[in-house]
């Protein structure tokens, strides 16, 4: 998803504001992410905040998505 966006890791990781490291904590150690660093992902990408939960592997089954 990322790299459709048109960034590359460090790119994308600079523009949301957060290091590589904790992108890869997020995504591997099940480490919570912040509401505002969703959000500012979401914004990135173009994305609703459900795709964002999906890319890091929370389970979002139930949730409406976004209208």
């Amino acid at each position: 998803m990322i790299s459709k966006s048109g960034y590359n890791i460090k790119e994308f990781c600079k523009a949301a504001g957060i290091s590589v490291s904790a992108l890869y904590s997020y995504k591997s150690d099940g480490v919570d992410i912040p509401s505002e660093k969703l959000i500012s992902m979401a914004r990135i990408l173009q994305v609703s905040l459900k795709e964002v939960l999906t890319l890091f592997g929370k389970d979002v089954t139930g949730v409406p998505d976004d209208q």
